[in-house]
């Protein structure tokens, strides 16, 4: 009786902290009001005792398979189990407060990288004075749950029912590793609340990201490759629009969100961006493909749609995408990447490299790093070294494309004090806004003054937005970005058509008159009037938004859809034939293309199939490069 006593006790202590954790999420979503709905309110913290159910069922049949063994081993497995439990309510908070979700794939992500990432973590959080409180705990749970562990090793070994309960609990385990978390709705927030940090990782890592077959709906073998979203260009030669010698991209981290679209914030903290904008091609309806920025990189520099899981750029087989820098260095560029952050992280230095971009700095090239924080140097520092770099190539070579990306608009929200009228030391992300924007301007106007800058294509965009935002199971009103184009011999004008960072190399391959040889997907944001579909993805959901309407293709072969109603919010409705056919033909097209491809052309190369679950088996695989490395 005693070891049936304590696995009960546990999980309704389990049950009580799940139950906990989703009243301070309706808690802190209040103001939002996404949690209006009493009733479904309920019925999604229904959902979420019986999903913290199945993972306990599953942790569970761990601890008695383990039980079975040695004590030591069963105790070991405990402790651990405990720990790893404290983490993810832990990691579920922070995802919540910055990510608007509970934890998911990305935590593979961040433990691949575990030296930059515990630097930040350290500096933002104070890790290491969390450590004893983090440990007491665990030992305090610990502890109380012994004696129900030791009645529990004592009732296996004499007693066949033990043997019978161990037996369907480690079925039921198997059964939960191989089952989703119960998601119904089409409210990405009453989902997340319905189900638990834990579980969806630990789903994750199961997931095959190679595959399309039996997950998603498939358009029929006739149509796979014809997309009626008008995205896939061809590699006829175009007609220069602009007489620019050089191209200069300037990935702005996460500059978007209410301190652009609110006008009162806008003249608070973005003046800069906002009279720049002025001067050249403002696109107001701009689209970011993702909410990472190795999403936003890999849109705009290889102009392809993303495919659910881990970014093309970071899986095995990059460097066989098409690529913006090695069009621009196969038509005579000489090619830069400057970036002040962690060549490691993300694997960036090694990628950049293999890309086509022919010298690759990251904060170890910089030898006057006066101001920098965990996550790099600060953007006026950044920008001189663009500044210095533009001024050599340029008199070096004749034509000349160098990218940048910012850290400053990134927790921790650090920056040099006396540069803006708000105090550096608070943290805040709209002071760390109106530093990047004042960094930003600074750098424009020096550039402004140089002999290379009326010959030049200067691109500015932000690669995503700060917060994921919307109810919607993609959450495409946090998509929305603002970007400006300086086109040599271009008036300025404003651009409100629905445009998507995937469209830039094809924008910049137009706009200089070269062949698309690479093969970009997408189309020249320039053209007159130009307003199309974006591409989006998130969470293994992929899809595809006008402006209007979002078509959503889920991983149980069903399509959902939303609309915008009168007061703009995008309601559920029925799914349209033309975007639902959109969607699939054109995400079938990447995916075949890129993944795993059907005809075996030069342009169709397998990638990622050496790394089919993004998973343990990334984790291990990066750790061990980097300790090659």
């Amino acid at each position: 009786m005693n070891a049936v006593r304590g696995p009960i006790r546990w999980l309704l202590c389990f049950l009580f902290a799940g139950l906990l954790m989703r009243v301070w999420m309706w808690w802190f979503e209040r103001p939002s009001g996404v949690f209006a709905d009493n009733a479904e309110l309920v019925l999604a913290i229904v959902i979420g005792l019986l999903n913290d159910s199945m993972l306990f069922v599953s942790l569970l049949a761990l601890l008695i398979l383990t039980a079975l063994t040695k004590p030591l081993i069963a105790r070991l497995f405990l402790a651990i189990s405990i720990l790893l439990w404290i983490l993810f309510v832990i990691v579920d908070v922070f995802f919540w407060i910055d990510f608007d979700g509970r934890a998911d794939r990305l935590v593979f992500h961040y433990l691949a990288f575990p030296v930059e990432v515990l630097v930040f973590l350290e500096d933002q959080f104070a890790l290491s004075l969390l450590i004893v409180p983090l440990l007491l705990l665990v030992y305090l749970i610990y502890k109380q749950m012994l004696p129900g562990l030791n009645a529990l090793q004592s009732s296996i070994t004499g007693s066949t029912r033990a043997w019978a309960l161990a037996a369907v609990c480690i079925l039921g385990g198997l059964i939960q590793w191989q089952l989703e978390p119960i998601m119904p709705w089409p409210s990405r927030h009453l989902n997340d609340l319905g189900s638990n940090g834990m579980q969806k990782v630990f789903h994750a890592s199961l997931i095959d990201e190679t595959q399309w077959e039996g997950v998603y709906v498939s358009p029929s073998p006739a149509d796979r490759h014809q997309s009626s979203a008008g995205l896939i260009a061809s590699n006829t030669a175009h007609k220069p629009i602009a007489p620019a010698k050089h191209v200069l991209l300037i990935i702005e981290e996460s500059l978007a969100g209410p301190n652009w679209w609110d006008p009162q914030r806008r003249a608070k903290y973005m003046p800069n961006f906002d009279r720049w904008r002025k001067k050249g091609v403002y696109f107001s309806y701009m689209m970011a493909t993702g909410t990472r920025t190795t999403r936003g990189v890999e849109a705009m520099l290889h102009g392809v749609p993303p495919l659910p899981g881990i970014a093309l750029n970071q899986r095995d087989g990059y460097e066989k995408l098409s690529s913006l820098p090695r069009e621009l260095q196969n038509a005579g560029f000489e090619t830069s990447f400057v970036y002040g952050g962690w060549p490691g992280f993300s694997n960036f230095k090694p990628y950049w490299s293999a890309i086509g971009f022919d010298t690759v700095y990251t904060r170890d090239d910089f030898k006057d790093k006066w101001f920098e924080t965990s996550w790099g140097v600060a953007d006026e520092i950044l920008f001189d070294r663009v500044l210095q770099e533009m001024d050599e190539k340029t008199r070096q070579h004749e034509r000349v494309f160098v990218s940048t990306l910012t850290v400053s608009n990134h927790r921790p929200y650090d920056f040099p004090e006396g540069r803006i009228d708000y105090p550096a030391d608070q943290r805040k992300q709209e002071y760390a806004v109106a530093y990047a924007d004042w960094a930003l301007g600074q750098f424009l106007d020096k550039a402004e003054q140089k002999p290379w800058f009326k010959d030049t294509l200067v691109i500015v965009t932000p690669d995503h937005g700060p917060n994921p935002s919307g109810d919607t199971l993609i959450p495409i009103d946090g998509y929305r970005l603002p970007a400006i184009m300086l086109v040599p011999g271009q008036p300025p004008a404003e651009r409100q058509g629905v445009g998507s960072l995937m469209d830039i190399p094809m924008t910049v391959v137009s706009t200089l008159g070269l062949k698309n040889t690479e093969g970009f997907i997408g189309r020249n944001l320039l053209e007159k009037n130009v307003s199309g579909v974006a591409p989006v993805e998130h969470d293994y959901l992929l899809g595809l938004y006008n402006g209007h309407s979002l078509t959503v293709l889920r991983r149980n072969e069903s399509i959902a859809a939303w609309q915008r109603g009168a007061q703009g919010k995008l309601l559920p409705a029925q799914p349209q034939q033309q975007m639902s056919d959109a969607a699939l033909s054109l995400f079938r097209y990447a995916h075949d293309r890129y993944v795993q491809p059907t005809t075996g052309t030069a342009q169709e190369v397998q990638l990622g199939a050496a790394l089919p679950v993004y998973s343990l088996q990334y984790l291990l695989k990066r750790t061990n490069a980097r300790v090659q490395h």
